[in-house]
This record gives C-alpha cells, sequence and structure tokens, in this order.
C-alpha cells in the first residue's frame, strides 16, 4: 500500500529515491536502495511494466529478506522522456491484491506525470543554475569598469557567455580578439 518513484542515472547504473507515499501518508522509502535483481531495476532495464499478482509465489521473492517484507503485489512502470527510461514508478500491496485494468491504465498515467514532474524539475534546476552563473557574469561584469582587470574579465565573461550560448570556444576567442586589437577597424 505504498508508492515509490526512483530516478535512474544510466551513467552510474543507480537508482535514487525521488519520491514515497504510503496509505497513512508516511513518505519514508520501504527500502534505501532497489536490489539490482528486482523489478524497479527490472523496469527500468527493460522499460516496460512489470506487475506481479502473487509477489510471495514469484521468483523474485524467494530470499528471507524479500519474503520479510511482506509484499503481496507489486506493479512498476518506467518513467522516461523520449526513449530514455529516467526512472520507475512502483505501487506495492502488503495486503493480497490483483491489480485490475483499471488500476494499472491508471498507474500507467501517474508514471506519465511523473516523467514530466521530472523533466520540469530538471528544467528549473537547469534555469535556477543558469541565473547564478549570468548573476556571477554580472558581478564580473561590474568589476570590469576597472581598466586593469577589463581584458580578463571580458576575455572570462566571453568564454563563459559562448559556453552558455552553446558556441564555439575558439570562435568567442577569435572575435574577443579582434575586438581587442588595437588599432582594429570599427
Amino acid at each position: 500500500n505504498n508508492l515509490h518513484i526512483y530516478l535512474y542515472d544510466a551513467k552510474t547504473e543507480q537508482l535514487t529515491l525521488g519520491a514515497a507515499l504510503w496509505r497513512n501518508g508516511d513518505r519514508k522509502a520501504a527500502v534505501s536502495a532497489p536490489r539490482k535483481n528486482g523489478i524497479t531495476f527490472r523496469v527500468v532495464k527493460s522499460g516496460e511494466p512489470v506487475v506481479v499478482n502473487h509477489a510471495m509465489e514469484h521468483p523474485l521473492w524467494q530470499s528471507e529478506d524479500a519474503k520479510s517484507w511482506g509484499v503481496h503485489a507489486i506493479a512498476g512502470f518506467p518513467i522516461t522522456q523520449g526513449n530514455e527510461v529516467i526512472g520507475a514508478f512502483t505501487a506495492t500491496y502488503k495486503t493480497p491484491h490483483t491489480f485490475t485494468e483499471e488500476e494499472l491504465l491508471l498507474l500507467n498515467m501517474l508514471s506519465d506525470h511523473a516523467a514530466v514532474a521530472v523533466k520540469n524539475a530538471r528544467l528549473f534546476e537547469g534555469i535556477d543554475q543558469r541565473f547564478h552563473e549570468m548573476s556571477a557574469l554580472v558581478e564580473l561584469a561590474s568589476l570590469a569598469s576597472l581598466a586593469a582587470l577589463a581584458p580578463l574579465v571580458a576575455l572570462a565573461s566571453l568564454a563563459a557567455l559562448a559556453s552558455l550560448a552553446a558556441l564555439e570556444v575558439p570562435e568567442a576567442l577569435e572575435a574577443l580578439v579582434t575586438l581587442a586589437s588595437p588599432g582594429r577597424k570599427s
């Protein structure tokens, strides 16, 4: 009787808890980290939903640890962005339960909503980071009024702006050299 969202890092092949919610309102994760051979990883690796209505009879629940969890039914859904699996959404019952088609449809839709929420959170994180980078550039620009530091600050600012604007750094440096060259023609 709980829901979990785990986020997947393909580079490290690690899952980290994104959110948990139990029927009683508790938000603590059921496990510190999903098992590499468990349902959550299986969902992430396959990119397909996995539904187990009789967990106690399933091969993944034959270890003493798994039996101690008291899971009777679990359904897991991939959280995707495009073709990339970025996490898993799971619903678990600690009482006998058989997932209905309507429940599976609803849980699948919730995993789609989780994908949008993760994307928005990552976009916000990126915007926040760029805001801080731009604030630092504004601070650097205010220091540029000191004539001795102006070329150095301009170079650093242009390099930072070039990376933010996805320009090639050599092109940006060439533009700076052209601007800073004595006797250049306007």
